[in-house]
């Protein structure tokens, strides 16, 4: 997971929002639900990086978003692009996955 957070920080968020970009993104995250569902423990480990280092998580994407100066690029939608679709299958699939209280939300 730290691996994938630091790849995606490597792409232009504009580039990101891009057709291309969330076209690639979508192939990207249905090979790694395929993945999860193949290796759970992978699943579990990824979602728990996730829930512990949530804030962390957020703090560099929210950083990264200004150093960019993609100003129009909201965090949220940010968040559900890079990690919406594996937030749901870990809901689903991991026994008490429950992510922080976003401190972006408030």
């Amino acid at each position: 997971m730290p691996d994938k957070i630091e790849i995606a920080m490597t792409i232009r968020f504009t580039d990101l929002f891009s057709a291309e970009g969330i076209n690639q993104v979508a192939i990207l995250i249905s090979q790694q639900l395929s993945y999860y569902r193949l290796y759970g423990d992978s699943a579990r480990a990824d979602a728990q990086y996730m829930v512990s280092n949530w804030f962390d998580i957020l703090n560099r994407l929210s950083d990264y978003i200004i150093q960019t100066k993609s100003a129009s690029i909201d965090i949220d939608d940010a968040v559900e692009v890079l990690f919406g679709q594996q937030i749901n299958y870990f809901n689903e699939n991991i026994d008490g996955f429950s992510l922080p209280a976003s401190q972006s939300n408030n």
